[in-house]
């Protein structure tokens, strides 16, 4: 099940962007947010299918949340780093179908 966010971010004022419920449930509107300005931004947006991996990393001794960014289909890879929420390991996914954007959950790691 998806659910339609209903703000619209800056760069992408005409955009229909959905989240799938279950992504709400495991990370905090703020990373969400976060993460469609990264699939939005640049060249990123003209991508089919997107990928985000989220894995828990250390920074002086504290958790932070790893990111790393990449499009199916090329080389391309980001990586971030952010602090300040609970982070979490899973892997999403973009999906663009003609300018209508869908975020899923492909995978939530069990050993958090």
């Amino acid at each position: 099940m998806m659910k339609a966010i209903t703000k619209n971010l800056t760069i992408c004022s005409n955009v229909d962007l959905s989240v799938a419920s279950n992504i709400k449930v495991i990370l905090p509107d703020i990373l969400v947010d976060y993460l469609w300005k990264l699939a939005l931004e640049n060249n990123w947006q003209n991508c089919e299918k997107q990928s985000f991996i989220l894995e828990i990393g250390k920074l002086s001794g504290q958790s932070i949340q790893n990111i790393y960014h990449v499009s199916d289909g090329d080389n391309s890879m980001d990586k971030r780093q952010v602090y300040g929420i609970e982070p979490v390991s899973c892997k999403l996914q973009v999906l663009n179908s003609q300018g209508s954007y869908q975020m899923q959950l492909c995978r939530k790691n069990a050993n958090q």
